[in-house]
C-alpha cells in the first residue's frame, strides 16, 4: 500500500488551529452545555487517549529538550439562535456575543522532552441580547503533566470547567461546572505488550437550576497487545462508584474488549465494547443491572483533501432531574471534511438517543429523548497565521417530552498574539 502524506500546507494548518483550539472550545460552550448530563461519562477530558492527539497536532518528536513558550489572544463568538431554551411553544430567539481572552503555556511546544506540561486558561464573557439577567462570566481552565521514561510512562491531569445553555435533558438554562481530575500510566513489558492503568474523578454541579449533579470515582486496567504493525487489541476491567442525590450510589465493575488500528496517518480506529454490571442502592432499596457499554473514534483520510471522523458512544449516566433513574445515552457524531489551501470545510450529523431506566421498584415508564441534528461549519485562517475564522450554522429537533426544532448559527475570530 502507498504511504500517505499530508499536504504541508494541512499541517502548517492543523498546528495553527490548536494555538485556538483551547479557546474555541470554550466559546462554544453553549452548544456543549446542550449535552452537560452527559459530560460526567467523560473520565478523558483532555483527549489523551484520542485516535489523533493534540500531541501530534503540535508536531511531536520533532527535536528535544524543554522549551517553555506562552501563547496567548482573544476570540469573539456571535451566535443567533431560535429556540434558546428548548420549548415545544413559545420559542424565544437569541443572539449571544462571547468574548473570551485566553492564554497557553507549554513547557516543550514543539515534542520530544521526557517531561512536559500544557496549561490553559480562559474566563468566557456572555452577553445575551434579550436576556440579559442570564449574562455573566464562565471561568475554565485545565493542566497536563506528562512524564516519558524507557518503558513507563505518566499522565497527571485536571480540568475545571463552566458551561452556560439550555441542557436538552433538564430543558432548564444551566450555569454549570465539572471538575475532573485523573491519572494514567502506561508500561511497555514486552515490544508488542504494554499495560496501562487509569483513575479519574468527575465531579458536576448544576449550579442554580433544579437539576442535579453527580460525584464519578473510576479505576481502570487493562492491557494491549499488537498483533501486527497497525492491530492491537486487549481486554480493560474498570470499577466505578456513582453518588448522586436522585440515584443514592452505584457501584459497577466492567469488562470489555478495546482495539486500536492505525494504518499510517490515514486510518485510525479506537473501539471497545463490554458488559457492565451495577448495583444501585438508594435508601432501602436495592437494585442490580447488568448492560452493554461501548465506544468508537475512528478518522479516515480518503484522499489528501477529504478527511472522514466518527465518534460513537453508549454510557450510563443518574438522571439530573427524575427521583430513582438513570440515563442511558447512545451519542453519534459524523463530519465530512475537506481541508483548503488556508482552511477546511465540511458538514455531519449528530445524533443522541436517551432512554431513562428506574434504579428500584418503579414500574412508571418515562418518555425517551430523541435528538438529531445536522451542521456545516467553514474554518480557516486569515492573517499570519495569527487569526482565525470559525463559523458553524446547525439544525436539531427532538421528540420527547417536549418536541422541539432550533436553528443555529455562529460565526468566531480568535486573535493569537
Amino acid at each position: 500500500m502507498a504511504s500517505f502524506k499530508i499536504p504541508p500546507a494541512r499541517v502548517r494548518l492543523e498546528r495553527a488551529c490548536f494555538v485556538s483550539l483551547f479557546s474555541s472550545t470554550l466559546i462554544w460552550s453553549g452548544a456543549n452545555a446542550q449535552d452537560f448530563s452527559v459530560r460526567v461519562t467523560n473520565t478523558d477530558p483532555l483527549g489523551l487517549r484520542n485516535v489523533v492527539t493534540a500531541g501530534d497536532r503540535l508536531g511531536s518528536g520533532l527535536t528535544d529538550g524543554i522549551k517553555g513558550q506562552f501563547l496567548y489572544g482573544i476570540g469573539m463568538n456571535v451566535g443567533y439562535d431560535s429556540n434558546l431554551f428548548l420549548r415545544e411553544e413559545n420559542l424565544e430567539n437569541e443572539l449571544t456575543t462571547s468574548i473570551a481572552p485566553w492564554i497557553t503555556y507549554a513547557t516543550d511546544p514543539e515534542g520530544g522532552a521526557a517531561f512536559s506540561m500544557v496549561a490553559n486558561y480562559a474566563p468566557v464573557a456572555r452577553i445575551l441580547l434579550n436576556n440579559s439577567d442570564l449574562n455573566g462570566v464562565d471561568q475554565s481552565g485545565d493542566i497536563r503533566a506528562t512524564l516519558k521514561g524507557a518503558k513507563t510512562n505518566f499522565t497527571a491531569f485536571a480540568r475545571y470547567a463552566e458551561l452556560s445553555g439550555t441542557d436538552r435533558l433538564t430543558s432548564e438554562f444551566i450555569t454549570g461546572s465539572q471538575i475532573n481530575t485523573g491519572l494514567q500510566a502506561t508500561y511497555q513489558i514486552a515490544p508488542r505488550t504494554s499495560l496501562q492503568a487509569d483513575l479519574s474523578y468527575i465531579r458536576s454541579d448544576y449550579g442554580s437550576s433544579e437539576g442535579v449533579g453527580s460525584d464519578v470515582y473510576s479505576l481502570s486496567f487493562g492491557g494491549l497487545w499488537s498483533a501486527t504493525e497497525r492491530l492491537s487489541f486487549g481486554p480493560i476491567i474498570s470499577y466505578s462508584r456513582v453518588e448522586s442525590d436522585n440515584i443514592g450510589s452505584a457501584d459497577a465493575w466492567a469488562f470489555a474488549m478495546r482495539a486500536q488500528y492505525l494504518a499510517g496517518q490515514r486510518i485510525r480506529i479506537s473501539a471497545s465494547f463490554g458488559l457492565e454490571y451495577a448495583k444501585f442502592s438508594d435508601g432501602n432499596q436495592n437494585n442490580t443491572t447488568l448492560r452493554a457499554r461501548g465506544d468508537l473514534q475512528a478518522s479516515y483520510a480518503i484522499d489528501e483533501r477529504w478527511s472522514w471522523l466518527n465518534s460513537l458512544s453508549y454510557v450510563t449516566v443518574p438522571s439530573p432531574t427524575d427521583q430513582g433513574y438513570v440515563v442511558n445515552n447512545l451519542a453519534l457524531t459524523s463530519n465530512l471534511s475537506r481541508s483548503l489551501l488556508r482552511g477546511s470545510w465540511g458538514f455531519g450529523t449528530d445524533l443522541n438517543l436517551s432512554s431513562s431506566e428506574p434504579v428500584d421498584s418503579s414500574d412508571i415508564d418515562l418518555e425517551n429523548e430523541n435528538t438529531v441534528g445536522l451542521f456545516v461549519f467553514y474554518n480557516r485562517t486569515l492573517v499570519s497565521d495569527r487569526v482565525f475564522l470559525n463559523t458553524r450554522t446547525g439544525y436539531s429537533m427532538n421528540q420527547g417530552q417536549q418536541d422541539w426544532s432550533r436553528f443555529t448559527v455562529s460565526a468566531e475570530i480568535s486573535v493569537q498574539f
